[in-house]
């Protein structure tokens, strides 16, 4: 099964600068003199530079640049939030841990022990009131959270939206809605909670603005949103429908199909991925990586 993410609040997903090898200031600001950068001194510990001046001074464990607003500090096993715009720190709650998913999105850990988000701007957008908690999804606008082991969903002003009440929840990368699992079974809701596919099946992915790859007995195929099989259930794997067709495995090979259930791709690839806005999809052709258009055409990274 393929295109899943998990979210896991324990696993940093930015860049933590370690200790780096110390060059001169001037060689530094010389590179940099235009931004606010983070730069270890020799004796490895982290301060902020800025067109030839220092913002903050070297008495910091470790930082990181969470984009080109903030910068993150860790001293004496707490954090804080450093606005390179007003060139002031972001007054928050002592917060003793932080997780970074990409350069839009913070969780963060509060003095009770539990989790919070904060937006690009270093503002909370929901309180640290959940054991786990994932970022922002950007199609939904949802955050899935946990209480006492199971989860549920906020909307991005921290309201919640679905009560805990599930061992999963997975967002989609091709539309609105969440995988969730229940008792070893797995279905779909939407972003009001609304159970779109019953938890009737083995595991669910590539959910689309129309169809839902569905795995029974250890074979994929597709429902519609009326869970009404489109595509029949024969499959060893599968990823969801963009730009009209799917990544499919039958055998050892994988190709595509459109909605019809028709091969439009042949069974060349020993793996393939879902086609991205951009008309390409990456696979692999035995010797390496490559990207194809929905052709099944070579465009990018070919074989000489």
């Amino acid at each position: 099964m393929i295109n899943k993410i998990v979210f896991t609040l324990c696993l940093v997903l930015g860049t933590f600068l370690g200790h780096s090898q110390s060059i001169s200031l001037s060689d530094f600001e010389g590179k940099h003199k235009d931004v606010a950068v983070v730069h270890f001194n020799e004796d490895g510990k982290v301060g902020i530079l800025k067109k030839n001046r220092v913002l903050l001074s070297y008495k910091y464990d470790d930082a990181f640049t969470l984009n080109d607003k903030l910068i993150v500090l860790k001293k004496e096993e707490k954090w804080y939030i450093f606005s390179t715009k007003t060139e002031k720190f972001i007054n928050h709650q002592n917060i003793i841990d932080v997780s970074i998913f990409d350069t839009y999105h913070m969780t963060f850990k509060g003095e009770n022990g539990l989790w919070g988000l904060l937006d690009t701007l270093g503002t909370v957008q929901i309180e640290p009131i959940c054991e786990q908690i994932s970022v922002l999804d950007d199609l939904s606008e949802m955050s899935s959270f946990q209480k006492e082991n199971l989860w549920g969903l906020l909307n991005k002003d921290g309201v919640e939206v679905v009560v805990p009440q599930y061992e999963e929840i997975l967002f989609s990368t091709l539309a609105p809605l969440m995988s969730v699992k229940l008792d070893g079974k797995s279905g779909v809701i939407d972003t009001t909670g609304k159970i779109v596919i019953p938890l009737v099946y083995d595991d669910v992915t590539g959910m689309s603005s129309d169809l839902v790859a569905i795995r029974q007995n250890n074979k994929w195929g597709f429902v519609n949103h009326k869970n009404e099989v489109k595509i029949p259930i024969i499959y060893e794997d599968c990823g969801g429908f963009n730009l009209g067709l799917a990544p499919v495995k039958n055998g050892e090979k994988w190709g595509y199909i459109d909605k019809n259930n028709t091969l439009k791709i042949p069974y060349l690839f020993n793996y393939a991925s879902f086609f991205s806005a951009t008309g390409k999809a990456e696979v692999h052709n035995g010797k390496k990586w490559i990207f194809i258009d929905t052709t099944g055409k070579c465009v990018a990274e070919c074989d000489d």
